[in-house]
């Protein structure tokens, strides 16, 4: 059931004209997605957005809660005259367009993104040219 609470979130974000614009404009291709995590895409890969359950709660054998990880990949090499990594500005904006994307989010299934629970994570830029980000999000079952 989580696979389908991830295609759903997929589909949501490959049907978004903004991101796909955004993409399309800095990159001149769409956003790669993938479910399941792919640690190391190769260049070719980047832009890409890869999502993942990474914990799930049943209440009384019911699915009811599903932690939500999409990481976000850039292949970014440049670096403004003032120091800012091109990356790191690429990922703030597609994070931007993603969140708007995704809020709010009714999904099929009787799953909803719950409202305020996006955490943002930074991989410190360690891979400079390569820029990850994830989004840690909470996708709860509604009550009937």
């Amino acid at each position: 059931m989580s696979n389908l609470v991830l295609a759903l979130i997929r589909d949501r974000l490959k049907d978004n004209a903004l991101l796909s614009d955004y993409t399309q404009t800095h990159y001149q291709k769409p956003l790669k997605f993938f479910i399941g995590y792919k640690k190391n895409p190769s260049a070719h890969e980047y832009p890409f957005a890869s999502c993942i359950s990474t914990r799930s709660i049943r209440k009384k054998g019911q699915l009811s809660e599903i932690y939500v990880s999409l990481v976000l990949g850039v292949n970014e090499k440049e670096i403004t005259d003032d120091g800012v990594f091109d990356g790191v500005v690429r990922l703030d904006e597609m994070e931007e367009l993603i969140i708007s994307a995704l809020t709010p989010l009714r999904l099929d299934l009787d799953f909803s993104l719950s409202p305020g629970d996006v955490r943002s994570i930074s991989d410190l830029g360690i891979q400079h040219p390569y820029h990850k980000r994830e989004l840690q999000m909470l996708v709860v079952r509604r009550r009937r």
